[in-house]
């Protein structure tokens, strides 16, 4: 086998037999944010701070926003109506 060859197929090798790791889209997350109302900006930016890639994003949610709408900075009906958009926005912090 001649020495390209073999280069070739060591790099081939090499190539699968590393992992893949998804890396997140902090761009799209950006920009997905910009489209969220001011309430569901506001949740974005509690929670997003927390978000790694194996999250439980319903319980980030819960856990970082329960204490705004406790404390009357949000409404329990906002926080509801804004999660489904600010969850999507959070997954593109995970992938």
């Amino acid at each position: 086998m001649n020495t390209r060859l073999r280069s070739v197929m060591i790099a081939a090798l090499a190539l699968t037999a590393t992992p893949v790791t998804a890396f997140a889209d902090a761009d799209g997350a950006r920009i997905c944010r910009v489209n969220l109302t001011a309430v569901g900006q506001q949740m974005f930016d509690v929670v997003a701070p927390h978000v790694l890639g194996d999250s439980d994003l319903p319980a980030l949610l819960r856990t970082h926003v329960r204490p705004l709408v406790m404390s009357g900075t949000l409404s329990r009906s906002e926080a509801q109506a804004n999660a489904p958009a600010v969850g999507a926005c959070l997954r593109l912090l995970q992938d």
